[in-house]
């Protein structure tokens, strides 16, 4: 899963939808959609993907390789897969 499917899990986790994220964002729902979808590209700054996932209430954290995923938690690695 890319990273724009996270930031979806993370909508759908928060039962968030596109009108209700550009509105926590002061965007509008084109805005968030755009961002969203894979066929405008795979990559996302992290700017923007900082700015989506604090808007729900997340963050981006830099972790050992070691530390155990918990619930809740997203991973995104270079292979560009995505667990929780």
């Amino acid at each position: 899963m890319l990273v724009k499917k996270a930031i979806r899990a993370i909508m759908d986790r928060k039962g968030i939808g596109l009108n209700a994220l550009a509105r926590m964002m002061g965007k509008n729902s084109q805005f968030v959609s755009d961002k969203l979808n894979p066929a405008k590209g795979l990559n996302m700054s992290t700017d923007k993907l900082d700015e989506m996932i604090r808007a729900m209430g997340y963050k981006i954290v830099l972790v050992p390789d070691d530390v155990d995923m918990q619930d809740g938690w997203f991973e995104v690695d270079d292979s560009r897969t995505v667990g929780d």
